[in-house]
């Protein structure tokens, strides 16, 4: 669980400007500071539990210009709310497909891909009703995806050859994917809005932390061996990864 508590004010010389901030503790964030921006679009700045409102402060203050640039990336990052209605554009797999929404009463929710168009019919089709079959949807499809990719990346990489792995999907905000040394492999739901290629990169570096669990310079040679193409795909990544987060 989020706790927000008071933030502060940052003072900019050389314009004076001032760039509001609020301060949560998230329980999964351990040892850095994340920056993000919130429903206003003010800065949000997410540290570790222990960390004092003082020392959060010092540190922006330490790195204002950095967190200048970063503010205003965010904003130009930041998208408009997804729409639940008919015609609005979704991502699958890197494409654009607009929603068609098909009353048909006495029937569950149904979602199915056709041509450029995906097509959610069912009965009392309301925004919440859609979402929750688009989430749904996402689910099934990331399922049977994830899957058949980190089998193909898995018997191209020796040392995972014969090692029994699980692939678990959950949707986060911030992480991509995650290994463990018991072969759990986890990834993000919302990888399946990505192309092919994003979602390859990070099977294969979660792959390669099953050999490498850290990222040294032996980490990044063996990730070069699994998916030469891995710094294409990771700054785009970096560049657009915002688009398949958005909820």
């Amino acid at each position: 669980m989020d706790q927000s508590l008071n933030g502060g004010t940052l003072l900019l010389p050389a314009t004076g400007e001032r760039i509001a901030y609020t301060v949560t503790h998230r329980a999964r964030v351990t040892r850095r500071m994340h920056l993000g921006l919130d429903a206003a679009g003010d800065l949000l700045v997410t540290v570790p539990r222990n960390w004092p409102l003082q020392q959060v402060h010092e540190l922006l203050l330490l790195h204002l210009p950095g967190i200048q640039r970063s503010l205003s990336r965010l904003r130009e990052q930041q998208l408009p709310p997804l729409r639940w209605r008919d015609g609005a554009q979704h991502l699958f797999q890197g494409q654009l497909l607009a929603l068609q929404l098909q009353q048909r009463p006495g029937r569950g929710v149904q979602v199915t891909i056709a041509g450029d168009r995906l097509l959610i019919s069912g009965e009392r089709l309301d925004s919440d009703r859609v979402q929750a079959a688009m989430a749904a949807f996402y689910h099934r499809a990331a399922s049977a995806k994830f899957a058949c990719r980190l089998q193909h990346h898995q018997q191209r990489a020796p040392w995972a050859q014969g090692r029994p792995l699980r692939l678990a999907l959950r949707r986060m905000r911030r992480t991509w994917g995650t290994c463990n040394h018991e072969g759990v492999i986890r990834l993000n739901t919302h990888l399946i809005k990505a192309p092919t290629p994003l979602l390859d990169y990070v099977i294969c570096h979660e792959l390669c932390h099953l050999r490498e669990m850290n990222h040294s310079t032996a980490f990044y040679a063996l990730q070069s061996e699994l998916y030469p193409d891995w710094q294409a795909q990771r700054q785009a990544l970096k560049t657009q990864g915002h688009r398949y987060l958005q909820m």
